[in-house]
């Protein structure tokens, strides 16, 4: 899934084939994974495969990689998602647990 975003040079959609070459490893994936992906997975392959297909119909030639650097530049990550520090989240913990003891 990740190919579009693999080279700065603009990616073709329709030339690329990528939904066949897909299709044709997700057999020998489910046969041999040890556990299911989180659902989370599921959503985001869902949605990629939705722009993927619609890419694929307008005939789209995109530079994936300059839009993906564009959004990860950008984005601003709440404490709550993946991107989020351990240390920022054992501050919370410790701020928490110190508001605890402090009530009692």
């Amino acid at each position: 899934l990740g190919e579009p975003f693999a080279s700065d040079e603009p990616f073709d959609f329709r030339g690329s084939f990528i939904t066949k070459r897909l299709s044709e490893h997700g057999a020998p994936f489910l046969q041999h994974r040890l556990t299911p992906p989180p659902e989370e997975v599921y959503t985001l392959h869902r949605k990629l495969a939705g722009a993927y297909n619609l890419c694929i119909k307008l005939g789209a030639v995109v530079r994936c990689r300059d839009l993906l650097e564009e959004v990860m530049e950008n984005h601003v990550f709440d404490s709550h998602t993946i991107g989020s520090s351990k240390e920022s989240q054992s501050t919370e913990t410790s701020n928490a647990a110190e508001g605890n003891s402090a009530g009692n």
